[in-house]
């Protein structure tokens, strides 16, 4: 097995693995780095110099910044069914696209945490499968062979919708046109996304707390809103029944600094996407329309196609829905990827030579950070004249 990679930088690969799918001669594997991301490495003594492996890739050959920005509005939904709301990250309205999809005998992919909190992209024909793929997972996911199950699910007139983020659902448009699949009937939804963390860090942190705790996690949240409002940010888990918060994967999250390469170089970091719907948090929401947000969560969307309009009359059907102004509701990961911090390799190097347990003292345990934030939340229940929603 060779050193050589489909792409000569790790940020110009997101991971995607359509170049493994597609190679002819199957001389590309994908193999995981020190930091616990996959990346295509190619066996020379197999590989035929076809090319086909760059021409597809969808991260290099991206041309979103080659389109004219026709977007000018965005929506504001949320779910009128409060049940559901409290079950999604946000608004709810990847409920109401996949219930349309499941009641047509459609298949929905999303992201899920298995039985050991892994994230992983699965197929649902069930909506309580499909419930599994409701809430942001702040971690990067396998989409294991998902691409080729959406494959012969449309080659057997099935709908699909398809749910990831920008450089997903991009890799999967590329490998059914490749395939000549006819994609008529795939609906894709793509998340604003952040960035991805190492899910080899991620995957560390649960057993670190299963040790803690002494016992298997059997349920985890990245974002809870039960415990500080749609607003605040602290994570959950239960353990042998009863549950706990903290921030400490928070707290290593937004350093900005445990997320892949790619991610600082995210060329999807922008307005126009190949997917059919963008969805995000509504965050601004209270700059535009305060008095529609009543802290259980707010969706903004983007319509992306005419599909993604057809998705739009199935969300209005189930959800309170506003037009507004895009410019005052767009997330800075809209306009720009999150920015590459010069102390990521003092990060990585901590994590090489300490393990987890570097990375927990230095950046996950942090008592100023909690009150720093405790502060700042108390502020915004002051400005926006309303307390955190408690269940």
């Amino acid at each position: 097995m060779s050193n050589c990679m489909v792409q000569d930088k790790k940020n110009e690969c997101c991971g995607c693995s359509i170049c493994m799918k597609i190679c002819p001669v199957n001389a590309i594997k994908m193999e995981v780095d020190e930091e616990g991301f996959s990346y295509p490495q190619i066996d020379k003594n197999k590989c035929i110099n076809c090319g086909l492996c760059k021409k597809n890739c969808a991260f290099a050959n991206n041309d979103n910044d080659n389109k004219d920005n026709t977007i000018e509005k965005a929506y504001l939904a949320k779910h009128k069914k409060e049940d559901i709301r409290m079950n999604s990250r946000s608004g709810g309205i990847f409920v109401s696209a996949s219930d349309w999809i499941l009641k047509l005998n459609g298949v929905v992919y999303g992201c899920i945490l298995d039985e050991n909190m892994r994230a992983k992209h699965v197929r649902a024909t069930k909506v309580e499968d499909r419930n599994k793929m409701c809430k942001s997972k702040y971690v990067e996911s396998n989409v294991n062979n998902t691409f080729e199950e959406v494959e012969e699910d449309l080659k057997n007139g099935k709908k699909v919708l398809y749910s990831g983020t920008g450089c997903q659902i991009d890799s999967l448009i590329k490998f059914l046109k490749y395939k000549k699949a006819n994609i008529e009937n795939l609906y894709t939804i793509d998340i604003v996304c952040h960035g991805c963390v190492s899910s080899q860090l991620y995957n560390e942190y649960i057993e670190w707390l299963e040790k803690k705790h002494h016992g298997k996690i059997t349920n985890f949240e990245f974002r809870d809103k039960t415990v500080c409002g749609w607003d605040g940010h602290k994570e959950s888990y239960v353990v042998n029944g009863r549950k706990f918060s903290n921030s400490i994967y928070r707290n290593i999250f937004y350093t900005n600094l445990a997320l892949r390469p790619s991610c600082y170089n995210c060329k999807y970091a922008n307005i126009v996407h190949k997917s059919d719907l963008t969805i995000a948090d509504a965050w601004g929401i209270d700059n535009v329309s305060p008095e529609f947000n009543d802290n259980k969560g707010v969706s903004m969307f983007l319509v992306q196609s005419q599909k993604g309009n057809e998705l739009l009359e199935v969300i209005k059907s189930e959800c309170d829905v506003i037009e507004t102004d895009l410019k005052k509701v767009l997330q800075p990961n809209q306009q720009r990827p999150t920015p590459l911090k010069n102390n990521r390799d003092e990060f990585w190097d901590i994590y090489n030579k300490k393990g987890f347990n570097g990375i927990l003292k230095k950046y996950g345990i942090s008592y100023k950070k909690e009150i720093k934030f405790q502060i700042k939340y108390k502020m915004r229940q002051l400005i926006n004249k309303r307390k955190q929603y408690l269940p």
